[in-house]
């Protein structure tokens, strides 16, 4: 690019003025304020706008704000008209037989991203090898005292700009700036002592780890929620059952308190017929033992029938009138019992000897018995033994044969047990058994006196049987059991009551705290979607960190390398070019130049290197040229 002309119509001081350039170095020069700088700054304001339009708008009453420029490049001649307040351009190209090449207008403006902007940026590009204003100033433009850098503090920046070829940015400020964004990133220092705040990777972490806390506290609570729902559940349906047998318990024993009363009056009457049963019992007891009495009366007796019970008073005054006059009998013949006694001896011997007698002739007769005088000898036997059952045999005129008188106890005695004689004999022979057995009759019928009637205990059995069965019909719709164990069962139905009463408590209380903690974890269990959408999107926040802080630092570390290779390598190459350029422009009076690790710039002046801040102002524009030239 070499610029021919700038065409100023309404700029700043200027109003319709051009200036061309000749090929080669050209010189302005001019008081201060005379618009130089101005100048120099509609170049690239032509080229590529005012951020600030203000700063350049006509000195006077012109609403007009407009420049022109020429230039020339391989392509041929390029003319760039700009309106500065509305930004509308227009480009025109011709070759160097004066033919049109090309034409653009639009409208540029240097914060818009029109497709305008965009094809004029584009054309530009193609005509002078760059789009942007700030790599214009840095590379390519040089304004007033843009020859000489600060050489005490600037100096060293201006040659790493220089170096990295652009004048907003270099090397060691990519450096500091990546650094700084990495310690944004990370409190972790890659080359020495970490940071004492966390950065936006371990905020992230440590976000992250909360939220996975807050997962976890939360899927903990919704399992715990869903239990305690299960188990909500299982209560109600273990209060309903323990209510229904709550309820079923209640009747029941309501039911058995009702019928407590009936169950005593039950009981009343079933020992009243127990009682009235063993009383029959013992009427029938002693019936029997009466006709056993009887039975062995008969048999003394040879009676020939048995007397009815009912005649038992008769029977007892009939033997006790019989015992008394036996009494009488004996106190009048006391001889009587002897003669009786001994007509049965008489009978006993006569058999005995009887006996004897016919054994001894049959053992002789069947030869078991060989001796002589067996015969003679049980002839003799069987001949006394006759003798004395002839005399046991003859009537004799005694007490005891004689016949009872008419009216007497023997007598009614025989007709009541049907005896036709000798029933005073009998008496005589078994009068102690006969008086044991008065004496058991006499007991017999003491026992049945004082016992009441056994057809009016019957009856009471009857009636009581009767309001037996009417009082279980009543307790039997009331489902209580006739012969259940009263009181007892009553009191372990009011213990099985009690305990229900309080399981049913405790389910309540159980299913109480259930409830306040299910509304607890309500709240934590709600959070559960949202908290894994957030997990999700911190760690993807969070891997997006980390990639960052892997490129951060990689390209901290290549930059780095590359700094130390550049300091090894390129910066003494980089002041010999320097030197040649900087002895042409001083026309050989200085011509080596020593660059430092610091970038700080000496010249050799004489036998010695000088820093170049002590060398005039010419002299550091010279070197300021050299450096870009470099």
């Amino acid at each position: 690019m070499i610029l021919r002309a700038v065409e100023l119509d309404s700029f700043g001081p200027f109003v319709r003025r051009r200036f061309e350039f000749r090929r080669g170095l050209n010189l302005v020069l001019g008081p201060n304020e005379s618009g130089k700088s101005t100048l120099m700054e509609a170049v690239p304001a032509v080229l590529f706008g005012l951020l600030d339009k203000k700063r350049y708008v006509p000195w006077g009453r012109s609403s007009q704000c407009r420049a022109r420029l020429h230039f020339e490049t391989a392509q041929g001649a390029v003319v760039v008209d700009r309106d500065l307040l509305t930004d509308e351009v227009s480009l025109h190209t011709t070759d160097d037989l004066y033919q049109v090449g090309m034409q653009l207008e639009g409208k540029a403006s240097p914060r818009g991203r029109s497709q305008e902007r965009e094809i004029y940026l584009d054309r530009l590009e193609d005509l002078i090898g760059f789009r942007d204003a700030g790599l214009f100033r840095s590379s390519v433009f040089l304004g007033q005292g843009g020859l000489m850098p600060g050489f005490e503090s600037d100096l060293a920046e201006r040659i790493k700009t220089i170096l990295s070829g652009g004048g907003d940015s270099h090397y060691d400020q990519v450096l500091e700036e990546l650094c700084e964004a990495l310690f944004e990133v990370t409190r972790v220092n890659p080359w020495g002592r970490d940071k004492n705040r966390p950065r936006l990777l371990e905020q992230a972490r440590m976000e992250r780890d909360r939220l996975r806390d807050a997962l976890e506290k939360s899927r903990g609570a919704w399992q715990e929620y869903v239990q305690i729902e299960e188990r909500l559940r299982s209560l109600d349906s273990e209060r309903q059952q323990m209510r229904q047998a709550l309820s079923r318990a209640e009747v029941e024993l309501e039911q058995r308190r009702r019928a407590e009363p009936l169950r005593k009056e039950r009981t009343r009457l079933a020992e009243q017929m127990a009682e009235c049963q063993r009383q029959l019992d013992r009427i029938r007891h002693w019936q029997a033992s009466v006709v056993r009495l009887t039975d062995r009366l008969g048999a003394l007796f040879q009676a020939g029938s048995q007397p009815d019970i009912v005649d038992l008073p008769r029977l007892v005054g009939l033997l006790d009138r019989a015992q008394e006059e036996l009494a009488r009998a004996d106190s009048a013949d006391g001889k009587e019992v002897p003669r009786l006694r001994g007509k049965r001896f008489d009978l006993f011997a006569g058999l005995l000897l009887c006996l004897c007698g016919g054994g001894g002739l049959a053992a002789w007769s069947l030869r078991l018995l060989q001796d002589t005088w067996v015969p003679g000898a049980g002839w003799a036997l069987v001949l006394a033994g006759l003798f004395f059952l002839l005399l046991a045999a003859r009537p004799r005129t005694d007490t005891g044969q004689r016949p009872a008188p008419e009216g007497s106890a023997f007598a009614e005695l025989e007709t009541l047990f049907q005896v036709p004689a000798g029933l005073r004999a009998r008496m005589v022979l078994n009068r102690q058994e006969i008086a044991d057995i008065l004496a058991r009759l006499h007991e017999c019928q003491g026992a049945l006196d004082v016992l009441p009637e056994p057809e009016m205990l019957e009856h009471d059995v009857r009636r009581l049987a009767g309001e037996v069965a009417v009082v279980d019909e009543r307790l039997e719709k009331l489902n209580v059991q006739p012969d259940g164990s009263g009181g007892d069962s009553t009191r372990l139905m009011e213990d099985n009551l009690a305990r229900l009463r309080d399981q049913v408590a405790a389910l309540e209380r159980e299913r109480s705290r259930l409830l306040e903690r299910r509304a607890e974890l309500a709240f934590v269990a709600e959070d559960r979607v949202v908290l894994e959408e957030e997990l999700a999107d911190k760690e993807q926040e969070v891997s997006a960190l980390e990639r960052r802080k892997r490129v951060l630092t990689l390209a901290a570390v290549e930059l780095r390398a590359a700094v130390r290779a550049f300091q090894e390598n390129y910066l003494q190459r980089f002041a010999e070019r320097t030197g040649r350029y900087f002895g042409l422009l001083t026309n050989a009076r200085y011509q080596q130049l020593r660059l430092n690790a610091d970038f700080q710039v000496d010249v050799l002046a004489g036998k010695g290197w000088r820093p170049a801040g002590r060398f005039s102002q010419g002299t550091r524009d010279a070197l300021g040229l050299a450096l870009r030239l470099a």
